[in-house]
C-alpha cells in the first residue's frame, strides 16, 4: 500500500485520489491507508485530508487515527483544522476523545489557535478533562503561578473547591495563595474559604495563617480544629 502511495504521488495524484485508489485496491483500514499516505510523505494536514475522503468518519475517530499512526496532539490538531474547518472546541474534544494528555492538548490550543491559558483553560474543560489535568497544563505549557492558573481555572467554570484542589496538588501552592484566590478571584467570604481550604487538606496552622493573612482574621476569630 505504501509503494502504491509512493508511486501515485509521485505521479502527481492528487491526495484525495491516492486514498481512494489505496484503500480499494488493498481493502485497506483506515489505519492502514494513514499509515501508507504518512509513509509516502504527505503532511499531515493531506494525510488527515485523504482520509476524510476516503472514509468520512468523524472527527474522534480521525483523532485516534491520527493518534495510531504516531502523530502527536498538536499534529492531529493541525490535521483536523484543515480536513474538517473544526473549532478548537471540537479538535479539543476530538483529541480528549482519543485519549492525548491535557497537557498535550494545551499545547496544541496554543500552537495552532494561539490561545491564551484562560481561553485553553475553558476549551479543556469543555472537552472534559479533570481540573487537576487541566492545571498540569496551564503549568507546563503556559508556565503559569498557582494564582494565575487559580484565575484560569475560575474562567473555565471550575468550582471553587476544585480550583483549591488543583492549586494545592498541581502547584504546592499554600494555604495563602489558595485563600487570596478563593477572596480575590470567587469573591468568598472567610468561612467559605476557610471550609475549602480545609476540605482540600491544609493543616489547621495553616488555615488559621491562611484566614488572617487573606481575611484578616484575628486569632480569636478562628475555631479551634
Amino acid at each position: 500500500a505504501k509503494g502504491v502511495a509512493i508511486a501515485m504521488k509521485g505521479a502527481g495524484y492528487a491526495v484525495n485520489q491516492v486514498a481512494g485508489a489505496v484503500k480499494s485496491a488493498f481493502n485497506a483500514s483506515e489505519h492502514a491507508l494513514g499509515v501508507a499516505l504518512k509513509g509516502a510523505g504527505y503532511a499531515v494536514n493531506d494525510v488527515a485530508k485523504g482520509l476524510k475522503s476516503a472514509y468520512n468518519s468523524s472527527t474522534k475517530a480521525m483523532a485516534t487515527v491520527l493518534k495510531g499512526i504516531g502523530y502527536g496532539a498538536t499534529d492531529a490538531a493541525k490535521g483536523l483544522k484543515s480536513a474538517y474547518n473544526a473549532s478548537s472546541q471540537a479538535v479539543a474534544t476530538a483529541l480528549k476523545g482519543a485519549q492525548y494528555a491535557a497537557t498535550d492538548v494545551a499545547g496544541a490550543m496554543k500552537s495552532v489557535w494561539n490561545l491564551s491559558a484562560n481561553e485553553a483553560a475553558k476549551i479543556l474543560k469543555g472537552a472534559g478533562y479533570a481540573v487537576d489535568d487541566v492545571g498540569k497544563g496551564l503549568k507546563s505549557i503556559y508556565k503559569l503561578s498557582a494564582g494565575a492558573a487559580g484565575t484560569a481555572l475560575h474562567c473555565a467554570g471550575y468550582a471553587a473547591s476544585q480550583t483549591a484542589d488543583a492549586m494545592k496538588s498541581v502547584f504546592n501552592a499554600s494555604a495563602d495563595a489558595v485563600a487570596s484566590t478563593m477572596k480575590s478571584v470567587y469573591k468568598l467570604g472567610g468561612d467559605a474559604a476557610k471550609s475549602i481550604l480545609k476540605g482540600v487538606g491544609y493543616a489547621g496552622s495553616a488555615i488559621d495563617h491562611a484566614m488572617g493573612s487573606a481575611f484578616n482574621w484575628a486569632k480569636k476569630h478562628l475555631n479551634p480544629y
